[in-house]
């Protein structure tokens, strides 16, 4: 039975408006009491109900379906009484289909790709209907759960929805911000007020399933594919790449650097931009090896321009790296931002020509260079790509190499360096030569060594006065006395304290070093034989800042790399370039690639080694105090 009314017809036996006729109906307690007139003997008993599901005018609560009795008697006064009628109403039902749930509807759509601020209450709009007993309600279940979908913050909550009008309900699920990015999980139900679905005559209905069950009548249920649906409060868009970046770089060769523009804006669901980050990774060149610190990223922030969505940066170039970089674009939201990741770029700045030394000009007292002589040095040295680092003037002499930097004159592309040779003790009158050549290097490190040059020092033995003697330091010490002799033989051994002390010193290190290097050394060799190829080579660079700190003085600082440590050492200690970049280029394969180390790999490398070794301790290089 719908809401509606029912109409009742008064006649007498003969089937004649009895006029004047009394009438009264009761129904569950309510009485209407009339009189049947010319004009109408019908009456009219209303049904209907108010928007909570009332019956309006009997007061009979309708929402509970049932079985509900009306009782109908006329004919009282002038009038024999009639017969009692008694009609049995089955109030909805019978009603064996389920409501239809036709739409159903979120704002703001999470997954629309408007634009609209960071949403925390979301309205859901559902269009519902039924056609046999009505719908009774409309009812949301939504439950709240964190970020990955898996625990549970709030349980789930029965919430009535709210109805509009026609097939209309809606209802507002609020969420607030400590919920943000929080995914709500829901799922709908429609309920009808279908009874038992007794028959006119009042058998029940065979099918037990629309029997009539006091808590719920007939429902529709809306899920997503079986499971309840989802949706995510907050800001969970990234941002825009607006355009592709752009990349301006540097034309000039003295100062290399990359201007980077990137073009991002948070246009999704819109909780702003909280920065714009280059990742930066740097690779020398000449061997891929990544020289970041400990392997972790080098993090860039980019500045904001005048226009939102405009980012900057200058990048400034490393001559012989390679600078691999990408962009990340994070949002303002919470309590997880939101990234853009951009494309990976590589920046390269190579120059690998050396400087160039010309016009060697060497300028002493005279045309004879003397043992006493101050010999001045220059030299035109010029880079016109990357600018000189350092020039080295290096000079062979009575078997003992002396190196000397040569410094700058004022701003032009003129390097000098003097020479003493008043300084240089010499045992025996006679003719030196003097061998001397100049190591330029620019700013990247590519450098040059220019040919050996030699000249002829000249030692005369000196010419006695009038009557005068020639004899020589021996004949003059043999017809001394004694004591004399002891004399000289203590000024000789203060004036050449310090020699003496740093020659002790000197051995006393190649004692030390020796002693080390054979250890280890034995050590790499079993590793070999036993066939850890790549723990061996690993242990090589050991042996090598041992020599650079025990025997040179030159600790290797945790800034330096192990291709600056090197260089710095076959500098300073006039160690084979050729040999350390050898066995550089081993270690580094042992400890940076991820290629087998074999056992040519070892031989090659511990060749290099021993070849550096042997050369410090038969003396052939110089030791620097």
């Amino acid at each position: 039975f719908s809401p509606g009314s029912y109409n009742l017809t008064v006649t007498d036996q003969s089937g004649r408006n009895p006029i004047g006729a009394p009438f009264s109906i009761i129904f569950e307690g309510k009485s209407i009491l009339g009189t049947v007139t010319s004009l109408n003997n019908i009456i009219f008993l209303s049904l209907s109900f108010d928007s909570q599901g009332y019956e309006s005018d009997a007061g009979v609560d309708l929402s509970v379906a049932g079985i509900y009795v009306l009782q109908a008697t006329a004919g009282e006064g002038d009038y024999a009484s009639g017969n009692t009628i008694t009609q049995n109403i089955n109030i909805y039902g019978p009603d064996n289909d389920a409501p239809t749930i036709t739409f159903v509807g979120l704002s703001p759509d999470p997954y629309d790709p408007g634009i609209h601020a960071p949403y925390y209450d979301i309205t859901v709009t559902v269009a519902a209907s039924d056609v046999g007993s009505g719908i009774r309600y409309v009812e949301l279940y939504y439950r709240i759960l964190e970020e990955d979908n898996s625990t549970v913050v709030v349980g789930w909550t029965p919430v009535k929805m709210n109805f509009l009008g026609g097939d209309i309900y809606e209802l507002v699920i609020n969420t607030t911000e400590s919920y943000s990015q929080y995914y709500v999980q829901y799922y709908i139900i429609a309920k009808d007020y279908a009874g038992h679905g007794l028959d006119d005559l009042g058998a029940k209905q065979t099918n037990p399933i629309y029997y009539y069950n006091v808590s719920f009548g007939l429902e529709d249920m809306v899920y997503s594919q079986s499971v309840p649906d989802f949706y995510q409060v907050g800001d969970i868009e990234a941002p825009l790449e607006e355009a592709a970046p752009i990349m301006v770089n540097s034309i000039d060769p003295l100062n290399p650097y990359l201007n980077i523009t990137v073009y991002v804006n948070d246009t999704h669901v819109f909780s702003g931009m909280a920065g714009v980050y280059l990742i930066v990774y740097i690779f020398d060149n000449a061997t891929g090896v990544l020289i970041n610190t400990n392997g972790d990223p080098i993090i860039l922030v980019m500045t904001n321009n005048t226009g939102p969505n405009e980012w900057f940066y200058q990048m400034p170039g490393i001559y012989n790296y390679d600078i691999v970089w990408f962009y990340v674009a994070r949002d303002g939201a919470t309590p997880i931002p939101n990234d853009l990741y951009g494309p990976q770029m590589t920046y390269s700045v190579v120059e690998f020509n050396p400087p160039t030394v010309s016009n060697i000009i060497l300028d002493y007292n005279g045309t004879v260079v003397l043992h006493d002589s101050l010999i001045i040095f220059n030299a035109t040295v010029t880079d016109a790509i990357t600018g000189v680092e350092n020039v080295t003037l290096v000079i062979l002499y009575n078997d003992v190499e002396y190196t000397l930097n040569m410094t700058q004159v004022g701003t032009t592309s003129t390097y000098t360096a003097s020479f003493n040779l008043a300084n240089i003790p010499l045992d025996s009158y006679g003719t030196y030569a003097l061998q001397y050549h100049i190591f330029a290097e620019d700013v990247v490190g590519n450098n040059v060594t220019t040919t050996v040059n030699s000249l002829s020092v000249l030692y005369q033995n000196p010419r006695g006065g009038p009557g005068g003697f020639t004899g020589s330091w021996g004949a003059i010490i043999g017809a001394s006395a004694g004591g004399i002799v002891a004399i000289i033989a203590v000024l000789f051994l203060w004036i050449n304290r310090h020699t003496i002390q740093t020659f002790a010193k000197k051995q006393t290190f190649r004692r030390r070093l020796r002693d080390y290097l054979r250890e280890i050394i034995e050590d790499i060799k079993r590793d070999g034989l036993e066939g850890r190829y790549k723990e061996g080579l690993l242990k090589t660079w050991m042996v090598v800042e041992g020599i650079g700190r025990e025997f040179y003085n030159l600790p290797r600082y945790r800034s330096q790399t192990p291709m600056e440590f090197s260089r710095l050492l076959a500098q300073k200690g006039k160690i084979e370039r050729e040999l350390l970049f050898t066995l550089l280029e081993y270690f580094t394969k042992a400890r940076y690639g991820y290629e087998e180390i074999t056992e040519k790999d070892f031989n090659s490398g511990i060749r290099a080694l021993l070849k550096i070794v042997d050369k410090i301790e038969v003396g052939e290089m110089q030791i620097e105090s």
